[in-house]
């Protein structure tokens, strides 16, 4: 049936079965193997029509079945349901703003070019979904930091300070996001926006609203470092020349990193064993020098 539909033509038959071009030359090539296996009137009479079929008068021509495209309702029902909006209608398609575009252009192209009523319908749908009221206009959202202002705000009990910090923002910088948020759920006006603005204020009447909160000085941390005070990589360092017997080249490679990152290392081994005189620090620097001083040391290693 598809290949009498399609007239033929092999291609726009895999269309309409919607299976690839090589699965429907494996089917035709099982109904006449088993035609032929079975020889009765009905089987020969359905190889009679499936050779009939193929010689179409669009059999073998490299072309295919003129349809609108399988995204062309969802597109069209985005951009109804968003009233014209391309900003919109692309976050709930789940495309970028250029898939979109080139969507309609793909949709008026197959719709010139069909020129049949359903084609036209299509047509004049999309072009009336295109011209609704928020076409050209960029939609009125709540801002991106809505939802982690308030939840600061809650986790410290309406204390603007605390948040502020929770934010890792400067105070000013919550209260202006506080005033925007009122401002926008204002403007907005819908279910959603006055939900989240009742969130807000409820979030600000908190226990430590107005409040001041003295506020711990935070503590840096020294990452990097052993308790001695020598890097954490200075053991694999030390080993890797005592290895490869001063020899920096193999050394690097053993470690897997580049020659001026080993050099690097050294440097920074023996300033940190200089800054932190212990037991320690003077074993790790006493063996680092022997290391490099190693039979190999400056020598360019063999390989094969």
């Amino acid at each position: 049936e598809a290949l009498e539909k399609a007239e033929g033509n092999q291609a726009a038959a895999a269309e309409i079965l919607k299976i690839s071009p090589t699965a429907l030359r494996g089917r035709i090539k099982t109904i006449r193997k088993f035609a032929n296996k079975i020889s009765t009137k009905k089987s020969n009479a359905v190889l009679i029509r499936l050779n009939k079929a193929l010689k179409g008068r669009r059999a073998g021509k490299r072309e295919r079945l003129l349809m609108l495209p399988k995204f062309t309702e969802e597109t069209i029902q985005a951009l109804e349901e968003t009233e014209g909006s391309k900003v919109m209608a692309v976050e709930r398609l789940k495309i970028i703003l250029s898939g979109l575009d080139y969507r309609i252009k793909r949709i008026k192209e197959m719709a010139l070019k069909l020129k049949t009523k359903e084609s036209k319908a299509v047509l004049k749908r999309l072009n009336k979904a295109l011209k609704g009221k928020m076409a050209g206009k960029r939609p009125l959202r709540m801002p991106r930091h809505t939802k982690e202002t308030i939840e600061a705000l809650e986790k410290a009990e309406g204390n603007k300070s605390e948040a502020a910090i929770i934010l890792n923002i400067s105070y000013m910088g919550i209260v202006e996001g506080i005033k925007t948020i009122q401002n926008r759920a204002r403007e907005l006006n819908t279910n959603e926006s006055n939900a989240t603005l009742g969130r807000l204020n409820e979030a600000l009447k908190g226990q430590k609203a107005g409040k001041t909160v003295p506020i711990m000085p935070r503590k840096r941390k020294v990452t990097g470092r052993l308790p001695s005070g020598l890097p954490k990589y200075t053991k694999p360092t030390i080993e890797a020349l005592e290895k490869s017997e001063g020899n920096q080249t193999a050394g690097a490679e053993s470690l897997g990193i580049s020659i001026p990152g080993l050099r690097y290392r050294i440097r920074r081994i023996e300033k940190a064993a200089e800054k932190f005189k212990n037991k320690e620090t003077k074993t790790a620097l006493a063996k680092l020098k022997k290391a490099l001083k190693g039979k190999m040391a400056g020598k360019r290693p063999l390989k094969y």
